[in-house]
């Protein structure tokens, strides 16, 4: 995108993704492939 909203948005989302793969590499040096992932949602 060429828009600064578009930009930040983005960022957003490969932080979140970032995130999100970190948490199952240190689940995976814990548990090896023996866990679950549950994802839920917040807010009102």
């Amino acid at each position: 995108g060429r828009k600064t909203e578009e930009a930040v948005e983005r960022g957003c989302s490969l932080m979140l993704r970032g995130f999100a793969v970190t948490q199952v590499e240190i689940a995976r040096g814990y548990w090896g492939e023996d866990f679950a992932i549950f994802v839920t949602g917040g807010g009102a």
